[in-house]
Order: C-alpha cells, then structure tokens, then sequence
C-alpha cells in the first residue's frame, strides 16, 4: 500500500470508526509506528485533517465537525492521454461489439474522433 493509499484509509477508518487505536491503524496499514506518525502528522499539516489523539477514549479520531479549517483529501488527477485509454477500455467492455469497427489494426466508433489501437481486455 502506497502513501496516497493510507491516506485514504486512514481516512475510512476514522470515519467508519468513533475511535481507532494505534494497534488498529498500525496493523490495518501493515506499517510500523514511525510511518503512520508521519502519515498523520502529513495528514494535519497539509490537508487540515481535524485528527486528535484522545486519551480518555484510548485512540484517534476527528475533531468534531465545525471546529478548525475544511478538510478533505484531494480527488483523483489523471493525465488526458491516460483518461482516454481508461474510457476507450471502459468501453470496449460495456458497449456491444457492433458499436466498433475494427480494420486492421484499427479500432474506431461513431463516439470517438480517432482510431486507436486494438486493445486485448482480459
């Protein structure tokens, strides 16, 4: 698991949970302490994640809502040239087959404004 990834997960597990311990996050993450200090700390400094560890409930958890700046992690960013071979493979799965012409090593459809290359999905 990538540090984008734990981000995320992290983020899922505190919002899932009231209260995650640092047993719970450590073994979920499959990381040693030092990096999920990191990740945290990453987490508060950069995208105002309201994380608090609180004694009393024996872990972390968000802040309650309202207290401190928005918070919210960054969406997917993909180049154009990669969003386009993702929709071109989503489509060859979900559109019937007769919506494609293929010539040669060709692949065009009335959708698209090119030909691309045949693509093998498996």
């Amino acid at each position: 698991m990538n540090r984008s990834e734990r981000f995320y997960r992290i983020d899922q597990l505190l919002t899932a949970r009231k209260v995650v311990t640092r047993q719970e996050l450590l073994d979920e993450l499959e990381i040693s302490w030092a990096p999920l200090k990191r990740d945290l700390a990453f987490l508060k400094d950069r995208f105002n994640a309201p994380i608090i560890h609180d004694r009393d409930a024996g872990g972390y958890r968000f802040a309650e809502p309202g207290v401190g700046p928005s918070y919210e992690l960054p969406g997917l960013w993909f180049r154009a040239d990669r969003m386009l071979v993702a929709l071109v493979r989503i489509s060859q799965v979900f559109l019937p087959a007769r919506m494609w012409s293929i010539q040669g090593e060709r692949m065009t459809s009335p959708f698209m404004l090119c030909s691309l290359p045949v693509m093998n999905i498996e």
